[in-house]
């Protein structure tokens, strides 16, 4: 069924035709194996997280995309470019349908990978999206998240348990980041922070 996120998004299957509510913007995509349809509190905090921060001509990047349902969020509310990478080939095939579907590709750049991908490259974005688990986010952090983001770039970590946020928060600072907000959802819970130093 539709579900409208943030009071912004309205996330429909492709088969749905209903018409969404006045000043949503419509985003299709369909079930499958990748995590992301919309329904779990991880996704549904990151939109809100993206709802409030994202500006227009802004660089995203999305660790550990799914469906690409987080991705393709942010073209639809004006990133001029996005790279989405996931290191599940499953996951990888299924964002780059969605993105044909909601006419996306021109936008969104879909890649098998993770952050040893592009760590070494040049490229730097204005946000960053990583809704994964909490051990991962640790590791990540450790191998230097925050070279992949511009000065003051921000990064919205999801999919934490309340037993794996204390050691997070106590790690952002020696990763580079200060934490700006934070949330939760049901049992999950989601930081914002943003990157502290010049890479």
């Amino acid at each position: 069924h539709p579900l409208l996120l943030a009071q912004h998004l309205y996330i429909r299957p492709p088969w749905d035709e209903s018409t969404p509510p006045t000043g949503a913007i419509p985003l299709t995509i369909e079930p499958c194996m990748a995590f992301g349809t919309g329904r779990h509190e991880t996704t549904q905090l990151c939109v809100q997280g993206l709802v409030e921060r994202l500006e227009p001509g802004m660089q995203v990047l999305d660790l550990g995309c799914g469906s690409g349902i987080l991705a393709l969020a942010a073209a639809k509310l004006g990133a001029t470019a996005v790279l989405a990478l996931d290191i599940d080939p499953v996951a990888v095939q299924a964002a780059r349908k969605n993105a044909n579907i909601n006419d996306l590709r021109a936008n969104v750049q879909i890649e098998h990978g993770s952050l040893a991908t592009i760590l070494h490259s040049p490229r730097r974005f204005d946000l960053a999206l990583v809704n994964i688990v909490g051990m991962v986010i640790l590791q990540l952090l450790a191998r230097g998240l925050v070279s992949c983001l511009r000065p003051g770039g921000r990064a919205l970590f999801s999919g934490i348990l309340a037993s794996e946020l204390a050691e997070i928060i106590a790690t952002l600072p020696s990763a580079g980041f200060e934490m700006i907000a934070q949330r939760a959802l049901g049992e999950w819970h989601y930081i914002e922070a943003i990157a502290k130093y010049d890479n």
